[in-house]
């Protein structure tokens, strides 16, 4: 007797959303596999979907080597069909709304004195936590960056997601 074939298994994006334990402080979920499976492309457009109104994302790189931005909002406007350009580290759409942000862990500490509070930043997405060279403070500088992210001018400190996306070539994270 032939054996069923089984249906693939995977993990939705609405299921990750699912489940948080602590729905007041920063929850990190991680996807991690092999390259051009979908992950940025999945969980940035996850986010992008789920904004609403004053709010935005960052995206998240190891370095500044790594912040050619350009072709990468041109390939994401392009799939979301939206109009997306960059203004400074800025991601506007349509000419006038920032939806999202980038930058590098290795700006760390010079984000300390940045201000996110319109848009604030709701999810953080950290493109290619594994490497052949990392840093060794990474996770300190993502700790940074939470802390600068999640804070707003005269209010607590609000609900972030931290994505944590990486390729298993290379095996090695300090985030991790």
């Amino acid at each position: 007797m032939a054996k069923a074939r089984e249906k693939p298994k995977f993990v939705s994006f609405e299921y990750l959303t699912q489940n948080n334990p602590n729905p007041n402080g920063v929850q990190y979920k991680g996807l991690f596999g092999n390259r051009s499976i979908g992950k940025t492309h999945g969980v940035l457009k996850h986010v992008w979907k789920n904004l609403k109104d004053g709010t935005a994302f960052m995206i998240l790189r190891r370095n500044k080597l790594e912040l050619n931005f350009q072709p990468f909002v041109q390939k994401y406007s392009a799939a979301f069909e939206t109009d997306w350009s960059i203004h400074g580290n800025a991601i506007i759409q349509n000419g006038e709304r920032i939806v999202g942000y980038f930058s590098a862990l290795s700006l760390a500490e010079r984000s300390k004195h940045m201000n996110f509070d319109t848009p604030y930043v709701t999810d953080i997405i950290v493109d290619e936590v594994y490497a052949e060279k990392p840093n060794k403070n990474e996770f300190q500088q993502l700790q940074t960056w939470i802390t600068t992210l999640s804070r707003r001018t005269g209010h607590p400190f609000h609900p972030v997601t931290v994505w944590l996306l990486g390729n298993y070539d290379y095996g090695y994270s300090p985030i991790l």
